[in-house]
């Protein structure tokens, strides 16, 4: 298993609709990724210098979210990943705010 952070643009209206998937569970049926899709996902920041959702995520495929992508392509642009230690990724983005709370612009 790899971990890495993940940065992606998110889709203008994002957070309420994705917060609300979220609460209502609907990433956690696929397996082996939706559980840890959804923990990733719930702890998702904003990084407003680039405009950029970052989250850390555990992934068991190659290459990096083969099985996330189709689900992650419907809301986020330009994913990009990068590899790190588990809770390294976790560590670097922990000072920004959550993008479920965020006001992202449209």
């Amino acid at each position: 298993m790899a971990y890495y952070l993940i940065r992606a643009p998110p889709d203008a209206g994002l957070p309420p609709e994705h917060h609300n998937r979220l609460s209502n569970e609907e990433f956690e049926p696929p397996r082996p990724f939706g559980p840890a899709l959804t923990v990733a996902l719930r702890g998702t920041r904003f990084d407003a210098e680039t405009g950029d959702a970052v989250w850390e995520k555990e992934n068991y495929c190659r290459p990096p979210l083969a099985q996330e992508h189709d689900v992650l392509l419907d809301d986020f642009d330009a994913i990009r990943v990068k590899q790190v230690s588990r809770g390294d990724g976790w560590k670097e983005i922990k000072l920004l705010p959550s993008l479920w709370t965020h006001s992202h612009p449209s």
